[in-house]
């Protein structure tokens, strides 16, 4: 699924209310854990004056941290239009508009006309995927050097914590399931792009990893 239905799945799921409690958790305490490792392995990369294109970005905590370290512009890419209007806000707030794009749709669809990406960032995205090969092939093939990815593990109890998430989706009437992706499939169609795993990490729930190519 992609296109249209995809991102109305994305406008019932991430709307404004959650996008407002996303931006308060970050005003009340930075980056939450996830987030903290996967900017502390990219600061471990060579990555310098890099252009990035953060897929599904929501309100922009990625290029927010990163801008002005190793990024000098951020192109987000999101289906949400509510979490697009936050992270436009903020970036207008604080005088760094100049150095972001905001672009709204499926990232397949639109990713021969995001422009410069040296680092493509996919943070808690593969999982939202149904079709995670064209997604990671649609990464490789923008002309980026480097990859950031974040998943649910292949694990039992990811599988069941996602299928009770799911239910309560369901019955809220919320259209929005998660997956849980074969790692290995994941990790062979980056490799056919041209990419290889230079960093991993792991938590209980997620995989962090940095790919890279010449």
């Amino acid at each position: 699924m992609s296109g249209c239905c995809q991102s109305a799945v994305a406008e019932c799921h991430f709307g404004p209310e959650k996008a407002r409690e996303q931006l308060d958790a970050y005003r009340s305490g930075g980056p939450d854990r996830l987030t903290q490792i996967a900017l502390a392995m990219l600061r471990e990369q060579p990555i310098t004056d890099a252009g990035l294109v953060d897929v599904g970005g929501g309100i922009g905590v990625l290029g927010r941290e990163l801008l002005g370290d190793r990024i000098t512009a951020v192109t987000i890419v999101e289906e949400s239009g509510a979490y697009l209007s936050v992270a436009r806000a903020q970036a207008e707030g604080d005088g760094t508009f100049a150095s972001w794009r905001f672009v709204q749709g499926d990232f397949v669809d639109v990713a021969p006309g995001v422009g410069r990406a040296d680092l493509v960032t996919l943070h808690r995205v593969v999982c939202c995927y149904p079709d995670y090969a064209t997604l990671l092939s649609a990464v490789s093939a923008t002309d980026a050097r480097w990859a950031l990815l974040s998943y649910p593990r292949d694990r039992w109890y990811v599988r069941a914590a996602l299928w009770a998430e799911d239910c309560a989706n369901r019955l809220r009437g919320d259209p929005f399931r998660s997956r849980v992706h074969p790692e290995e499939g994941i990790s062979r169609t980056m490799r056919e792009g041209g990419f290889r795993r230079v960093s991993e990490t792991e938590t209980w729930f997620w995989r962090v990893e940095v790919h890279a190519r010449s």
